[in-house]
Order: structure tokens, then C-alpha cells, then sequence
């Protein structure tokens, strides 16, 4: 499943990123059941994702706890319940890798109050690092 998963997001950034957002049906569908099943487990509204998309966090808790269900679903918290940025930086695809190593270098130290607050300040930070390349699914 994690490698299913890995090439999905794989397959994504490199439709999304080389390709200008040709995003192939199978990939929008993947993407969108995720976003559904966090929206719906999260219950935050999906304007603040779109906003938090532009660089505008809105701070709510349930927008925090849908970054939280983000990763998640794919598998990038460990078992000690800690973001897994080795996994993230095995997701990045080649092109992207020197960005996600920039992104993790400045926000893998980012905490937060609880796993929810930590995945939404480290979201936070990823956007303020590299604004060109962040999105949100």
C-alpha cells in the first residue's frame, strides 16, 4: 500500500510540476478521495485548505487536524507519533528533492502543542520556505 501510495504522490508532483497540472483522472481521484476522507475526518472547511494552498493559514483546529490526517493517510507519522521527514524526502521525486531537503532542513525542528498543531506549523513553514513549489491536496 505505502508504495501504491508513494508512486500516486510521485506520479502527482512530477503531472503537477513538469507538466503545468495535466493531471491524469486517476491521480485528481486519488488526490480527491483523500482530501474528502480528511475533510470529512478533520471536519475543517475547504476554503481554508484552498487558502492555506495561496500561504493563508487560517488558525483553526480542525484545519490543523486535517494536515494531521494528510500524513497520516500517507503513512508519513511514525510509530512514536512524529513526523516521518526521511519518508518525505524518499516521496520527493528527483526534481523536487533539493526543494523538500530545503523545506525539511528549515521546519523538521517545527513543533507544535500536539501532532495536529506540529503537522499544521510544519505545513506553515514548507509554504514560507518554498512558496512556488507548496500545495495542499
Amino acid at each position: 500500500m505505502a508504495k501504491i501510495i508513494h508512486l500516486v504522490i510521485t506520479l502527482f508532483f512530477l503531472t503537477t510540476f513538469v507538466f503545468g497540472g495535466a493531471i491524469p483522472d486517476d491521480m485528481k481521484a486519488f488526490a480527491k478521495a483523500l482530501r474528502d476522507i480528511c475533510i470529512a475526518e478533520s471536519g475543517t472547511m475547504k476554503e481554508y485548505i484552498e487558502k492555506a494552498s495561496k500561504g493563508e493559514f487560517t488558525n483553526d483546529e480542525k484545519l490543523k487536524c486535517y494536515f494531521k490526517c494528510l500524513f497520516e493517510k500517507l503513512d508519513l507519522i511514525t510509530e512514536a507519533g512524529e513526523l516521518d521527514y526521511e519518508k518525505m524526502m524518499d516521496f520527493a521525486p528527483k526534481f523536487l528533492k533539493q526543494s523538500a531537503m530545503k523545506m525539511i532542513e528549515n521546519c523538521r525542528s517545527t513543533t507544535g502543542t500536539d501532532l495536529c498543531d506540529t503537522a499544521f506549523k510544519v505545513n506553515k513553514c514548507f509554504q514560507k520556505t518554498d512558496p512556488t513549489t507548496y500545495f495542499v491536496i
